[in-house]
């Protein structure tokens, strides 16, 4: 997975100031768009050559978290609208990077197999990442290693074709908000060999359900590596749910 710099890199090659701009006029063309004010901050952060993509991020939500006597209620919301068009669009480099390398990232565990011991030989490991990529899971799903990241909640979620038609059922395991912000986690396997896995930063498998009342966490869909990655790229292909007059018809979880 790409370091910080390499991943602004990477986005700044793509959304130039002036790719932003012409961005902006196709959405403001469609009846959205930003107002300059906000288009000209994301500018001035892309041009600043000391702020990666986190600093980027963090300086929008400073902006649409400004008092609303501040700053009007319209120009915070297209603040906090230009910070989640980003964050999806570094969640689409992130994934892409996994659903399309899944051969390299299979023979990637023998590296870490180091941590495959260390689970069976502690009751259990506790791993703490700030990382967004699924290396852990991969490397717990290579080698039957249990794993367990405080969601203790089961249940599925429909998934469909194109034409809004069910295909399938996605595996997943909740946490309850409320649960998590008086409790935390919901780890039930403290004696047993294993890890325990908490990713403070969230990662891309994660997400809020439920009016974000729930945290919801992608469960394999089969075995090893391939079962990790295969649920990771059912949530973002085939998660699709019909909404008459909503752009093309259909919505899709985003993370």
């Amino acid at each position: 997975m790409p370091l910080v710099w390499d991943l602004s890199a990477e986005i700044r090659a793509w959304l130039t100031p002036d790719k932003l701009r012409e961005l902006n006029k196709g959405w403001h063309a469609q009846g959205s768009g930003n107002p300059d004010e906000v288009i000209d901050t994301l500018v001035a952060s892309l041009l600043d050559g000391s702020m990666h993509y986190e600093n980027i991020l963090g300086n929008l939500e400073v902006h649409f978290q400004q008092p609303v006597n501040a700053r009007p209620g319209h120009v915070r919301q297209a603040y906090h609208g230009l910070y989640s068009w980003l964050v999806e669009l570094v969640y689409h480099l992130l994934w892409y990077r996994h659903v399309h390398n899944e051969a390299f990232i299979g023979r990637s565990p023998r590296y870490l197999e180091d941590i495959a011991g260390l689970a069976q030989q502690n009751a259990p490991l506790w791993i703490f990442s700030l990382n967004h990529d699924l290396v852990i899971e991969c490397l717990a799903a290579r080698y039957g290693i249990r794993l367990d990241c405080g969601f203790s909640g089961t249940g599925t979620l429909p998934l469909r074709d194109s034409a809004g038609n069910k295909i399938g059922e996605l595996p997943i395991s909740t946490v309850p908000v409320e649960r998590l912000e008086k409790a935390g986690f919901d780890f039930r396997n403290l004696n047993e060999s294993g890890i325990n896995l908490i990713k403070i930063h969230g990662a891309l498998d994660v997400f809020t359900a439920r009016d974000s009342h729930d945290l919801v966490k992608l469960a394999p869909v089969g075995d090893g590596v391939g079962g990790v990655l295969g649920s990771l790229r059912a949530a973002n292909e085939q998660l699709l749910f019909a909404a008459p007059g909503y752009g093309s018809g259909k919505v899709k979880a985003i993370n």
